[in-house]
């Protein structure tokens, strides 16, 4: 599987969603086999800003099938309403309440 193709993945994936121009939306999404490599990307450019995302079990970017777990906001990233409700389909929670997981 290429990190960039957003297909289904049978382990723990590193979902790094991102823009590049927009402080409250994201607009990309890249996979990553590690969260050592979704950091690393994460913060390779400057104003880049996001959220991680682990995601467990036979899951997508548009779907999870078991366990979707915050684990940071990047680059001063705050989420609009939209990019939030987003979010807490996705992990259960509302972003208000995350914390950022311990590496």
């Amino acid at each position: 599987m290429n990190n960039t193709s957003p297909t289904a993945a049978s382990d723990t994936m590193w979902f790094v969603n991102y823009s590049d121009t927009s402080p409250g939306r994201t607009t990309n999404v890249k996979l990553f086999p590690s969260l050592e490599d979704a950091r690393a990307f994460a913060h390779a450019v400057p104003g880049r800003a996001g959220y991680i995302l682990m995601i467990e079990g036979d899951s997508s970017v548009f779907s999870v099938a078991e366990s979707c777990e915050f684990v940071e906001f990047f680059g001063n990233f705050e989420p609009s309403a939209q990019e939030g409700a987003r979010i807490e389909a996705l992990v259960g929670s509302s972003p208000q309440s995350f914390q950022t997981v311990a590496a």
